[in-house]
């Protein structure tokens, strides 16, 4: 289009809809990346927006939590552990993980799709 190379969702939005605000994304609520129907299934976002769309509908890559195939935590674990008020060498010793992952849990760098205001 105009002489550049697009993604032709992107130019399906141009064509049908108009200018993409600077910093917009075209998105798409059918999952589908090559889809071209700008009137049901392309709509604006930020990269943000993309990201919580992913995550909201299950798409994340590398899964998290429990769907990891190498996680040592069940949900409840995890939660307990942000929520415990022992040490965390005393957590990694009772949940057999290092002291280390017991910190990035309860500062919401592991498990963060967990609601990390629960955190101690």
């Amino acid at each position: 289009m105009d002489g550049k190379n697009m993604k032709a969702s992107r130019a399906a939005w141009i064509l049908f809809r108009g200018p993409i605000p600077h910093g917009m994304k075209v998105l798409h609520s059918c999952d589908n990346r090559k889809c071209v129907n700008y009137r049901k299934h392309l709509f604006l976002g930020t990269s943000k927006d993309n990201s919580q769309d992913m995550i909201h509908k299950g798409r994340q890559n590398p899964p998290f939590g429990e769907r990891h195939s190498r996680h040592k935590l069940t949900t409840t674990q995890a939660q307990a552990i942000r929520n415990s008020s022992l040490k965390g060498i005393e957590l990694a010793r009772l949940y057999g993980v290092g002291p280390m992952q017991i910190s990035r849990i309860r500062r919401g760098l592991r498990w963060r799709h967990l609601n990390v205001s629960n955190a101690s």
